[in-house]
């Protein structure tokens, strides 16, 4: 099988579809990641039509029709957010250390480099659905929220157009990050868990706060504008909070420092790039021999020496076998 690199008409006409929706001036290294983005998106829809899958078509809002107005406002966002969490199943608990794999089942999630400007695109793809592009470029601590946005305009505004940027001052950009912050951290949700301190507790105390973000999965600064939006600490308290280090802090309350909080961290690795679908189906291609290693390179659109990830794996160490001897005489029942 020679078919990859993917269909490249294919590939060219899913560039310039979405390439036209733009309304600002694109740069080459704009047009290369949108590019990257249309080679993986093609090669993932040639790969399960290979395989006998299905391919699920355009996506569609788990939001009923009734609830998405024509345009919705800013202030629409935090009631379709909750709206959105109720329609998924997705309750009022913290989903933020899971919305990866929650994310997966609803959109194709890809991390690739799109410059200083842009957090994300959404794409809703003809044949494989929802696509959130989150700018790998981003701080550690805004790529769950960039992913979070991609979905408010996957849900909340697929129904008005297939293309979103998310630019500074984009069309509907607040509306998205209201979306995302109201997703991650509910207002009912964080009411909740704050009584549950108790009454004389002060949710700006740093202290307080670690273990409230640390409840979420979100970064020390998320929870601190959170706490704020939602009328919980003064903006005195909140311009307080932002004057301390919550990685100074953790070891000493017997968490590790959260990478979130710490800015930028290493690339994400090649294979990070494909969302996890894809790379899952690479492995049942590679196990089942439908793909060599080196078309699973071209697929992938990497090296072959980062396939070998996927079908070679590093040996047991001690420190983990030991821990694998406790749980496995634990689980004799």
């Amino acid at each position: 099988m020679n078919r990859w690199p993917a269909d490249r008409e294919a590939v060219l006409g899913l560039v310039a579809g979405i390439l036209d929706s733009a309304d600002f001036a694109r740069d080459d290294a704009f047009r290369n990641s949108v590019t990257r983005f249309a080679e993986l998106a093609q090669s993932y829809e040639e790969l399960v039509a290979v395989m006998g899958g299905d391919l699920p078509g355009r996506g569609e809002s788990p939001l009923p029709r009734s609830a998405l107005l024509p345009h919705p406002e800013v202030t629409d966002a935090p009631r379709l957010a909750q709206e959105a969490r109720t329609a998924l199943g997705w309750g009022e608990g913290p989903i933020a250390d899971h919305l990866l794999a929650l994310a997966a089942q609803h959109a194709l999630v890809f991390r690739l480099p799109l410059g200083e400007r842009h957090s994300g695109i959404f794409f809703n793809h003809a044949s494989i659905g929802f696509c959130a592009v989150v700018n790998s470029q981003l701080d550690l601590g805004r790529h769950l929220f960039a992913l979070a946005a991609q979905l408010g305009h996957a849900f909340c505004h697929s129904h008005l157009r297939d293309v979103w940027f998310s630019v500074p001052d984009g069309p509907h950009q607040r509306f998205a990050e209201r979306f995302a912050a109201q997703l991650l951290v509910p207002d009912a949700a964080l009411h909740k868990a704050v009584g549950s301190l108790g009454k004389d507790t002060d949710p700006s105390h740093p202290v307080i706060a670690l273990h409230l973000q640390r409840m979420f999965g979100v970064s020390y600064a998320l929870v601190a504008v959170r706490l704020r939006q939602s009328g919980l600490i003064s903006e005195r308290s909140y311009r307080e909070m932002g004057k301390v280090s919550p990685s100074g802090m953790a070891p000493g309350l017997g968490y590790s420092p959260n990478p979130v909080d710490r800015g930028r961290g290493a690339n994400p690795p090649p294979l990070a790039a494909a969302p996890r679908p894809m790379l899952q189906l690479v492995c049942t291609a590679l196990a089942k021999g439908v793909l060599t290693p080196i078309q699973a390179a071209r697929v992938l659109a990497v090296s072959p020496r980062f396939v070998s990830g996927l079908s070679e794996f590093p040996p047991v160490e001690e420190p983990e076998s030991a821990i694998w001897n406790q749980m496995d005489r634990l689980g004799a029942w």
